[in-house]
Order: C-alpha cells, then structure tokens, then sequence
C-alpha cells in the first residue's frame, strides 16, 4: 500500500501531542493478539505514520491521551473533559467492548476517550477528527483545535491455490505449496488435513486448525510429520489474516469467507504420498 502523506495533518498531530491531544491507533510490533488498553497503542508520532489501515468491517478501536494539565486539576476545579469522535463518513461510536453505543453529548462530543466503531463493508479513505472540551465548575470551557488523522480502508486478504492443485511423494517429506496471496504480510493460514486410506478407502481428520505465518516467500509449508502413513492427504484452508486484519477487536468480523477470500471448503489441495520401498535380502543361486 503506497504511504499517503498529508503534512498539513501531521504537523496538526505533532502540535497536539506537544500541547493537548494525541490520538492513537492500535498497532502491536511483535505480536498478533487483540489489541487491550493500552499497551498495543502508539501515537501516529511514534510509528512514523501518517495514515491508519484497516480492514473493510472489522472493529477498530481508538483512544485519546488527555491534557495532562487539565487532568491533573483537583475535581473542585475542573470536570473531567469530553472528547470529539468525529468521522466522515459518519460511523456509530461504540463502547471499547463494541457492546454499547455511546451518547453524542452535542457536536460530536462524548464523554469517553477509549471507543471503537465498525469500519465501512466496501474500500475506501476516511476521515477522524479528535478534539478536547475542558469543563470547568465554574465558568466555560476551552476546546483545542481539532486534529485531523486519515483512515484508509482495504479489503480482506485472499489466498488462491496454484493451478495444479496435486502432487506427490514418499512419507516423511516435507511439502512446499506455492500460494497467491493479496494482503499485508505476515500473513497466517489457519487448515485442516483429511487423509484416506489407499486400501480401506476411509477418510479421518488427520489435523485441525492447524495455523502457519507467511512472509515474502507465499508458499504453504507443511511438515513431514503429517505425511507419516501412505495415503491421500487434502489440504482444506478454513482461515487466512493478515497483519491489518489481525488489528480487529473483532475477528468474526474479518474471518475469511470460502469461496470468497480463500479456496470453497471442497476445493483442496492433494497430497499423495506413496510407501518408500525396503530393500529386501538379494537372492542368487547357490554355490554346488
């Protein structure tokens, strides 16, 4: 995804970090659990990013770090602050649970400064604008200048089998299966194995939601302790993230849809492996 870049908006963000506001997004460098609060929040700042991307109909989350000043002032004094949440297109503010839908308290202010929302189901940018309300006990409020951050939203990743969708080999190999992913790598595959027997003709799951990360190299590898009888071995994808996806509250709301982002759940790959002859004892007519 090329970088947009949008100096008047960064250096808008730069201002309110130094002086009243930063919004934040869910980003986690090593690791793809759920974002919580707050440790997989960084500013825009801090990852040097201009844009946030998400993924069409997953659930995002965002937060704002208040003016420490105004947060620090004893309860005599100053109310705690509300907070703008203003997206365009326009887009139901929830709870950071997604369970409830928060109260506009007028002009796009709340009164939480931790909320999520669902994203658009088609692709497309966005827009969200962040702003703090002071609410003092005695007179009136201040608000800062509002800070602007732009979203835009891809579609879900998808992963095509290669054309030839069998092969084979002896028990106890690993197998490399070459991929077409579109996406945001990493990504991580989520299969299951069924195997059938060549003489009994039975067919068992022989592994389930079995998962694999995915870099540059797009290839599927599996390993040579599930080829460990002969047989017929079908590859079944059931899920595909990838690391935009992965940013979802939600993961329901980004699991991949067969037929549509990955292989049709009887579209499978084939894996036969065959016996690996023995060496028998070399027979020869004996010496008279």
């Amino acid at each position: 995804m090329k970088r947009i870049s949008n100096k008047k908006n960064l250096k808008g963000l730069r201002i309110c970090k130094a002086g009243m506001i930063a919004i934040a997004l869910t980003w986690s460098a090593s690791t793809w659990a759920q974002p919580t609060l707050p440790d997989d929040y960084v500013t825009f700042q801090e990852v040097g990013e201009t844009v946030d991307t998400v993924t069409v109909g997953s659930r995002m989350a965002y937060k704002v770090r208040g003016d420490a000043v105004i947060a620090a002032m004893p309860a005599s004094i100053m109310n705690p602050s509300y907070f703008k949440w203003e997206f365009s297109p326009a887009l139901t503010i929830k709870s950071f649970d997604g369970t409830t839908d928060l109260t506009d308290l007028g002009s796009n202010y709340y009164a939480e400064k931790e909320i999520s929302v669902v994203m658009p189901s088609s692709t497309g940018t966005m827009t969200l604008k962040i702003a703090e309300k002071s609410r003092p006990v005695v007179g009136t409020g201040c608000e800062s200048a509002d800070s602007t951050a732009n979203i835009v939203i891809v579609a879900k990743p998808t992963l095509q089998w290669p054309s030839t969708k069998v092969t084979g080999g002896c028990v106890d190999a690993d197998i490399d299966i070459a991929l077409t992913l579109t996406g945001y790598k990493d990504w991580v595959v989520t299969y299951d194995v069924l195997y059938t027997d060549y003489i009994s003709a039975t067919t068992s799951t022989k592994a389930s939601n079995q998962t694999a990360t995915i870099g540059s190299e797009a290839k599927l590898t599996i390993a040579s302790t599930v080829f460990d009888q002969p047989g017929k071995y079908e590859i079944k994808v059931t899920n595909l993230t990838d690391r935009i996806s992965r940013k979802s509250l939600d993961q329901d709301l980004v699991k991949a849809i067969a037929g549509t982002n990955i292989p049709a759940a009887t579209d499978m790959y084939t894996v036969h492996a065959y016996p690996t002859p023995k060496t028998h004892k070399l027979e020869h007519v004996k010496n008279l």
